[in-house]
């Protein structure tokens, strides 16, 4: 190796054009080892006389082999030593001396110091790479950048250059060094995966851009740190969406980072057919080679479905969906009309929103829509009432409507059921969600709207307030109470009433249907400081009933539908022994340090179980620490895979739709990585870039 070291770096020095002026000892080039025979005498000239001192044979000469004379060793000595001292007072000796570079280094040095240079050189091109990768920047920006690196006078970036055609800015660089970023960010994952007593996993199915479709796989797992980490773990093509081409998928995934399917006790999904049926989906196949997983439908695809079928079975919120969506077409598709709606709300000197497009599989959709249009009502009823009296027929209909009490009160109410249900949609789409607050949330959620039937939210007492005021108009607008087509007569008011009750009731029942008590989930309780009681006295016997219900699943074996017995996952003689005193120091660890909130059980996790934790927690609670590990793994929602197929929308974009699904999964892996340029371990990936042969 040092051998090799060597050669490439005499390669470099003859790479290398001479600059006897250069004094930098940064620079490793002909410069720093001048050659005493060029420097000049006491007369001026050069004593290249003396080059017979440095001479050696040509290797096809013949040279004579001179036998040492015999002689006393002592006058051997004594000539050695003479002919020393007579070399010191000799004028070579001199020349040689004065011409000596006192910074000059020695072969050693002077490797040690070009392997430091062309390390730091490669060092600030993975960090380019880098940081294209992490701003989702395309690929071919590396080599413009590496030029105003240069410009800008980073003398790493202009050491890249070796000559030639040697520059280490091509897209096959590009590519290596992506390559040793990503290779570096799984190798630091395999790691913690296999430190972590369990994991979780996500999976979620997309089609990008060019038509391939794509499974993400997402990994929940416990850190040194006792942090609960959720992390993007691997972006696969697959042929087709059946059961048996996911499971192999997964299967191959966990595989190359060596986490053997008996770990994963939790896997959460959209809850799609081909992966929810216990018989033939992947939930099936999973759990036939471990029957300890618990799966999971992920609880904001639950929440969706939930509010959008209950707006489902009622005619009149079926209506309002379609104004709502009328409404958008009618002013953001038409430039025209979108710069008179700007200049209305410009001389009314209002304040708008963006009207925003419904989506049917978009969690938040329906709240932003409906919020933009009672924040734009105003200029939106001018616009309409302008174009009505010019003729449009969609601009006639929309002012009908929006000047309808009926549907004007159905749309602030759907402002006040949806302000709710997406405060609680965004709660499940955070990290540190787990199932011990989930009833709470949701119980929350129920009780509110339920509220509703009775008083009006926010947006409803807002819009009767004002009306109460201006004698039934709103916004300068007369608003229309009279019975319409289609009413057998009755008051807006009174089918207002009827509409609401009814679409509250189908979306309290369909709350309650999709989150049903399931007691395993229920049980995981005993993790949430929030559920604990408020008097210390009643731990005794609080939670032994959820203990039980965890321990019936995983502390006793489990049998496979294949006949195949599974040794359980903790021992449920030592949770049951340790229960009582874990308890005692949850309870002393309820809430945030100087304040009364209650902390989440991700963070109770890291702070009663840090690696580093000087009371030896793991080892004295090892029985609740494996149970606890194995909850916490457990996922409730399928955010991150959301997450992680925008950010695979936004890296391949119309312009990069020829991205291979190797590099795409690089490119994601480094952009969604949580380091920064400050943290990132780029020695590592330094030691992973293999650069075969090539000049360095």
């Amino acid at each position: 190796m040092a051998d090799r070291k060597i050669t490439n770096f005499f390669q470099h020095l003859a790479r290398k054009s001479p600059d006897p002026v250069s004094s930098d000892p940064s620079d490793c080039s002909d410069s720093d080892f001048p050659d005493p025979r060029q420097q000049p005498g006491p007369s001026g000239k050069n004593n290249s006389s003396s080059d017979s001192e440095f001479e050696f044979p040509d290797s096809d000469q013949e040279t004579s082999q001179v036998s040492p004379p015999d002689v006393d060793s002592s006058d051997s000595d004594q000539h050695q030593l003479k002919t020393i001292k007579k070399h010191l007072t000799s004028d070579m000796h001199k020349m040689s001396s004065s011409a000596r570079d006192p910074s000059q280094l020695s072969i050693g040095s002077a490797v040690e110091k070009a392997s430091e240079k062309t390390k730091a050189a490669f060092s600030v091109a993975l960090k380019t790479v880098f940081w294209l990768a992490k701003e989702e920047i395309a690929n071919r920006k590396f080599k413009p950048l590496l030029e105003f690196l240069r410009h800008l006078g980073v003398t790493e970036a202009q050491d890249l250059i070796k000559g030639g055609n040697a520059r280490y800015d091509s897209p096959h660089i590009f590519n290596e060094l992506l390559l040793s970023l990503s290779d570096s960010i799984k190798k630091n994952m395999t790691i913690a995966l296999k430190n972590s007593p369990f994991v979780g996993i996500g999976v979620d199915e997309s089609t990008d851009r060019s038509q391939e479709k794509h499974l993400v796989v997402v990994i929940r797992y416990i850190a040194v740190s006792g942090e609960v980490v959720t992390s993007f773990l691997q972006c696969v093509e697959v042929r087709d969406g059946t059961s048996k081409t996911l499971y192999s998928a997964v299967h191959k995934t966990l595989a190359s980072y060596k986490v053997p399917i008996r770990k994963v006790v939790g896997l959460g999904t959209d809850g799609a057919s081909a992966v929810a049926s216990d018989i033939n989906g992947l939930n099936g196949l999973i759990t036939a080679d471990n029957p300890y997983c618990i799966f999971v439908h992920c609880v904001c695809h639950r929440l969706n479905l939930a509010v959008s079928q209950a707006s489902q079975k009622v005619k009149e919120m079926q209506a309002l969906r379609m104004t709502i969506a009328a409404i958008y077409n009618f002013i953001q598709l038409s430039p025209k009309k979108l710069q008179m709606f700007k200049d209305i709300a410009s001389l009314m000197d209002i304040s708008t929103l963006t009207f925003k497009r419904l989506y049917e599989i978009r969690w938040l959709s329906m709240g932003q829509c409906v919020k933009s249009i009672i924040r734009n009502y105003a200029p939106l009823i001018v616009l309409a009432s302008q174009e009505a009296d010019d003729g449009d027929p969609v601009a006639s209909g929309l002012y009908q409507q929006l000047t309808s009490y009926k549907c004007l009160a159905l749309l602030h109410l759907a402002g006040d059921v949806l302000t709710a249900t997406n405060h609680l949609s965004m709660a499940f789409q955070k990290n540190d969600i787990s199932f011990a607050t989930v009833r709470t949330r949701i119980q929350d959620c129920l009780d509110t709207l339920d509220g509703f039937k009775t008083q009006p939210g926010f947006f409803l007492e807002e819009l009767e307030k004002e009306l109460d005021e201006n004698d039934g108009n709103f916004h300068g607008e007369s608003i229309n109470f009279q019975a319409t087509r289609g009413d057998n007569g009755q008051d807006q008011g009174e089918i207002f009433k009827q509409v609401r009750n009814n679409f509250l009731g189908h979306l309290e029942k369909n709350i309650h249907s999709r989150f049903p008590d399931v007691e395993l989930l229920e049980a995981m309780q005993i993790f949430e400081p929030a559920a604990y009681p408020d008097n210390s006295n009643a731990l005794t016997i609080w939670g032994n009933n959820h203990l039980q219900t965890l321990l019936n699943h995983f502390g006793k074996q489990q049998e496979s539908r294949d006949g195949y017995m599974f040794d359980p996952l903790v021992d449920a003689d030592q949770c049951k022994g340790e229960f009582l005193p874990f308890k005692r120091l949850v309870y002393r660890n309820l809430t945030e340090v100087d304040t009364d909130t209650y902390i989440t059980p991700t963070k109770l996790m890291e702070r009663l179980f840090h690696k580093k934790d000087p009371h030896g927690n793991r080892s004295i609670y090892k029985g609740m620490f494996s149970l606890m590990s194995l909850c916490m793994c457990v996922m409730v929602g399928n955010a991150e895979a959301e997450r992680i197929f925008s950010c695979q929308n936004r890296i391949k974009s119309s312009l990069r739709s020829l991205l291979t699904i190797d590099h795409l999964d690089q490119l994601m892996r480094v952009s969604y990585n949580h380091s920064t340029l400050e943290d990132f371990p780029f020695n590592e990936a330094l030691n992973l870039f293999k650069p075969g042969k090539r000049r360095l």
